[in-house]
């Protein structure tokens, strides 16, 4: 399943009514080199609902029910912060010509309001991860709570540089669905070039990703559902390999050659970790 968006402060425009036609809701694929590429959900899947709407949130239900791995990062925290889920949309947008090539195929940018003491099981009520704050990530902003909090006023006390989230906003990227990611315990010489090529991609466009972990780097689904695979344009073949989590990510004016090679010192500590059993995370250096 799919998702989108950031500029120097990013302006998303928010899709808050899926197509409708008969009894499936059906959300088209936005980049135009898709065509006629379509993810259709069955009406009595959402109760009866015929639109997102403010009173209706039910769809966001069957996003979790259909299992989509774009949704893990999401279900952290509840609500998830609608900034940061706009900017992450945006970077898929600037993405738009890997999409489906290098990241995931992106539907769009989805928000519903809900009534205050609602409860939406997409979410969990505990997160899975409660950020310890310190003096370092306080400094360095990277997975710190405390990165909008950095404008001092004139009595020295700090206030948000963004509104604090709206408790009534359900924010969504809604992704095509991606399988497994890379094996552990196994040799990976097969997977390397094609991850390598698939980051590549990206550094042609500009950008890096800053993320780049075991479990932000998916397979190709294989199913009858699936649509037709797309041929890389830079590579000439298609890669089985997608990159996703972009919440992190940034433009760049750098060389490709350094943005590869920046890009290529993360990722060899993962291969030369993983066929040991050990999942390296950015910050165990």
């Amino acid at each position: 399943m799919a998702s989108q968006t950031q500029a120097s402060e990013p302006q998303a425009a928010a899709n808050t009514k899926p197509n409708c036609e008969g009894n499936v809701v059906v959300f088209k694929d936005r980049s135009p080199s898709a065509q006629q590429h379509l993810l259709v959900t069955p009406l009595n899947h959402l109760d009866g609902v015929k639109e997102l709407s403010a009173e209706h949130v039910p769809l966001l239900q069957e996003m979790e029910a259909a299992g989509n791995r774009a949704l893990d990062k999401l279900s952290d925290a509840y609500p998830p912060e609608k900034r940061i889920v706009e900017q992450e949309a945006w970077f898929y947008e600037e993405l738009e010509q890997v999409q489906g090539i290098a990241v995931p195929r992106c539907y769009g940018l989805f928000q519903a309001h809900i009534e205050p003491g609602s409860e939406v099981s997409a979410w969990k009520e505990e997160r899975k991860h409660e950020f310890q704050e310190s003096d370092e990530s306080s400094e360095s902003g990277y997975g710190s709570p405390k990165f909008d909090w950095d404008t001092p006023d004139p009595n020295g006390e700090r206030v948000p540089s963004f509104p604090p989230p709206d408790p009534t906003l359900i924010t969504i990227l809604l992704f095509e669905r991606l399988g497994e990611r890379m094996p552990i315990n196994e040799p990976l010489d097969i997977i390397k070039p094609g991850v390598y090529e698939i980051y590549n991609d990206i550094s042609r466009l500009g950008i890096e990703h800053l993320d780049i972990r075991w479990s932000n780097i998916l397979s190709v689904q294989d199913s009858d559902h699936q649509p037709p695979e797309k041929v890389c344009p830079n590579h000439g073949h298609a890669h089985r390999w997608r990159i996703v989590d972009f919440d992190l990510a940034r433009k760049s004016n750098g060389r490709i050659d350094y943005l590869d090679y920046s890009a290529g010192n993360w990722l060899q500590r993962l291969f030369m970790n993983l066929p040991n059993g050990v999942i390296i995370e950015p910050w165990d250096w």
